[in-house]
């Protein structure tokens, strides 16, 4: 299964949270990981937002940028094209979404995902709106 990871889902496989597990779970039985261009920077920022807060220490956010990192490295990587613009575009268009979030479904559709995992629940209608297999984690 070709599997689409937005960075709402992808970064529960950094930090233990609802829905690990499951994320987990799709991500051994995928035989392709789609992610945008755009998730490093959104996973990353996440990640920083929890360790300002104090629930993310040094060490633990350095070893989940490296793993992070890695993941990147051995998934299929979506750029912001052209193509990817205009989908992103009718997306906003007709959906109350925000532009990252549209810019990843936008990559979704234009990667020919399977299935794309996400824990946002607007994201979800909207992929489901437009034909996407979606998986919505908690």
């Amino acid at each position: 299964m070709r599997l689409f990871c937005d960075a709402s889902a992808l970064a529960k496989r950094y930090v233990e949270e609802t829905g690990s597990a499951e994320l987990e779970t799709l991500l051994e039985s995928a035989s392709a990981l789609g992610l945008s261009v755009i998730t490093v920077t959104e996973v990353i920022s996440a990640l920083c937002r929890r360790q300002r807060e104090g629930t993310l220490s040094d060490v633990q956010y350095a070893v989940a940028k490296a793993a992070l990192l890695a993941d990147v490295a051995d998934a299929d990587t979506v750029n912001v094209s052209e193509q990817v613009v205009s989908l992103a575009v009718d997306m906003l268009e007709g959906h109350s979404l925000r532009s990252a979030d549209a810019l990843q479904l936008a990559g979704a559709q234009a990667w020919r995902a399977e299935m794309v995992v996400t824990s946002d629940r607007k994201q979800c209608a909207a992929a489901r709106s437009i034909g996407l297999q979606v998986r919505l984690l908690g």
